[in-house]
């Protein structure tokens, strides 16, 4: 008898531990009657062996492993429920997947707090690590490095976290397409592509932002230099965008230096398909090189 209470008592302090802080801070309403019946009684028990911790006195107290067998399925019942809310939320706002289950008790916890949500948004978004919050209208989002980028119309935050988060991440996708149509106007199948990088405001617009523009102006002007023989000019124009950008002085200016040294990359690599093409002699945008 004595060996099967100590067993569940061990598991119901170890639930308890996990459990207490939870329900401490209101999370699932609907279960906290229960939980709190379990908790008197647990705390009770505690006190009990506290005032006469002999083995023999613990083991002696009557129907001890009943109450302890009833108090473990009153346990088990609450963490069943808490995870299958978590679950719940979890569905409706697929990016809460991303956070361990405090993180998500905490936010749930605190919807009307978007200061304290705000912590948590470098988990929930790889890119965002703030967001300007002001009068509890988000405006701009701030990455590590803080690049800044505006959202094309506030968000409003509401007591409902799932429903605003998700309108961040409808606004983020919308204020970055926008950038992205500013930079290449003509858009991947065009032929209106700006012709430079040079041309376009580097502050105004993200370095994701920046290099997604420079794949698709890249691979138009080398169409266009396959269909008209004119790979080595391409060449030439990609060092020299490749010589701009290495000898612009951007220094003091974190995020500046950023974007460009990710442009000197990509422009080294443009080089690198373009001498592969010109050794294979592609004529072709059908070719197999």
């Amino acid at each position: 008898v004595l060996s099967t209470a100590l067993g569940l008592l061990n598991d119901i302090q170890r639930r308890w531990v996990y459990l207490e802080p939870i329900f401490a801070r209101g999370a699932l309403p609907s279960e906290q009657g229960r939980f709190g019946k379990v908790d008197r009684e647990f705390q009770g028990l505690l006190g009990r062996v506290a005032r006469d911790p002999n083995v023999k006195a613990f083991a002696d107290m009557p129907s001890i492993d009943t109450q302890l067998t009833s108090m473990l399925a009153q346990l088990e019942h609450c963490q069943k429920a808490l995870l299958d809310f978590l679950e719940e939320r979890r569905s409706v706002f697929p990016r809460f997947y991303f956070i361990g289950d405090d993180d998500l008790l905490e936010i749930l916890s605190q919807s009307k707090n978007p200061n304290v949500i705000q912590s948590h948004l470098k988990k929930l978004f790889a890119g965002i690590y703030r967001v300007q919050l002001a009068g509890g209208k988000i405006s701009h989002m701030y990455s590590s490095e803080s690049e800044t980028v505006s959202l094309l119309a506030p968000v409003i935050t509401t007591d409902q976290v799932e429903s605003w988060l998700m309108e961040v991440e409808k606004a983020m996708r919308a204020a970055l397409q926008a950038a992205l149509r500013s930079t290449t106007e003509g858009g991947p199948n065009g032929a209106e592509v700006k012709p430079a990088l040079v041309e376009i405001d580097f502050a105004e617009s993200p370095a994701q932002i920046l290099c997604l523009s420079e794949q698709i102006r890249f691979t138009c002007q080398a169409e266009n230099a396959i269909a008209s023989g004119n790979l080595k000019v391409l060449q030439d124009q990609v060092r020299s965008n490749l010589a701009q950008y290495t000898a612009a002085d951007y220094r003091g200016k974190r995020v500046m230096e950023l974007k460009i040294k990710a442009l000197v990359l990509d422009a080294i690599h443009h080089l690198d398909v373009i001498d592969q093409l010109v050794e294979a002699e592609t004529t072709s945008t059908s070719d197999w090189a």
